[in-house]
């Protein structure tokens, strides 16, 4: 498979639907009603989008997990193919819908396996998180016992993070200040302001005070951000980076090597293809964006692609990368030998060279 010319599709489970802030073509959504019709729908879904792409990636929240997890083998089954991949995210609805979609347009430019590694670089560049009343009911992120008990005292108020660190803060009754987590976005920021029915009138100009934004974007409220928050009372917000440097920071000098099972390119220790444990990977792994290949015999090379140019995003088609960057060349490596702790792993496949 010519790595260059994969075309790669992502798959967001679960009722997130985009902020359509990413200027290029979102995730796509997939709900989950029931067992049953959602078994069926996801079959058709998928196998519809592998008739038009080479990979799949599947994303969706770790806290609504279950109906990916019981959905995603069987359609592997059904389907017999180890060409679709997955991968949860921690981050409450706004922020996931929002980095679902940045994973979206990444696709067209890095393997699958890489991206996934991406996906949790991005989790700590993000800051997401919610303003509400109380915390008796948030499960998500960790409050503590104070926390729990000053929210019955009238007037109380709470600002609770997700990411990039877990935490609550206690708002100040007089200033009503907001103090985010390190490390705080920076270079041309934008923030996405989700208010349910005018709640919280000052928090978009307490936030902006916060993060010094370039922009500031107010977007329908998520339809699971009462689940995750655990109160109806809330508004939800994301502040993340456009400038170019920082995507392009999040990618260059990663390491990557190809998986001994599925052959695909991989980062993590879980490869998000086929799900196996990567016991040892190999030692003579390669750093993204991988060098060119050497021109053919008689043949200059072609100009080094300009890495990553404006990043505009929201209102300007515009996409966030416009360079493709260059995929790595397949090349062979040795599979684990027989009898070792990675031949004898839970789901091994029972022929580890089966191609991709």
């Amino acid at each position: 498979m010519n790595e260059h010319r994969v075309r790669r599709a992502v798959v967001a489970i679960g009722d997130l639907p985009s902020t359509g802030h990413v200027p290029a073509e979102p995730a796509e959504r997939l709900t989950v009603p029931s067992a049953l019709t959602g078994t069926a729908d996801a079959y058709e879904r998928v196998a519809a989008h592998l008739a038009d792409f080479a990979e799949i990636l599947v994303v969706y929240p770790e806290w609504d997990a279950a109906p990916a997890r019981r959905l995603l083998p069987v359609v592997r089954g059904l389907l017999d193919t180890d060409r679709v991949a997955e991968l949860g995210l921690r981050l409450p609805p706004l922020a996931f819908s929002l980095v679902a979609d940045l994973l979206a347009h990444s696709a067209r430019y890095m393997p699958l396996g890489l991206l996934a590694r991406v996906s949790e670089r991005l989790e700590r560049e993000v800051a997401a998180g919610a303003r509400m009343g109380s915390v008796t009911r948030l499960a998500n992120v960790p409050a503590g016992l104070r926390q729990h008990v000053r929210s019955y005292v009238p007037g109380s108020g709470f600002v609770a993070w997700a990411a990039p660190v877990p935490r609550v803060d206690a708002v100040n009754r007089r200033t009503g200040t907001v103090d985010p987590p390190e490390p705080v976005p920076d270079g041309q920021v934008h923030l996405l302001v989700a208010r349910r029915d005018g709640e919280f009138p000052g928090l978009r100009d307490r936030l902006v005070e916060a993060f010094r934004p370039d922009k500031v974007l107010d977007v329908a409220p998520q339809p699971l951000g009462t689940r995750y928050w655990g109160t109806r009372r809330h508004a939800e917000f994301v502040a993340f980076s456009t400038a170019p440097s920082a995507f392009r920071a999040l990618v260059q000098g990663e390491r990557f090597w190809h998986c001994p099972w599925c052959r695909r390119p991989t980062a993590s220790e879980i490869c998000p293809s086929c799900r196996m444990f990567q016991t040892d990977p190999p030692h003579q792994n390669q750093s993204w964006p991988p060098a060119p290949p050497d021109p053919a015999p008689g043949r200059e090379a072609a100009p080094a692609a300009r890495d990553g140019a404006a990043v505009p995003l929201g209102d300007s088609p515009t996409p966030i990368l416009t360079s493709a960057v260059r995929t790595p060349v397949r090349t062979p490596i040795a599979l684990p030998p027989a009898g070792t702790a990675a031949a004898h792993s839970s789901g091994a496949p029972d022929d580890p060279a089966r191609s991709a």
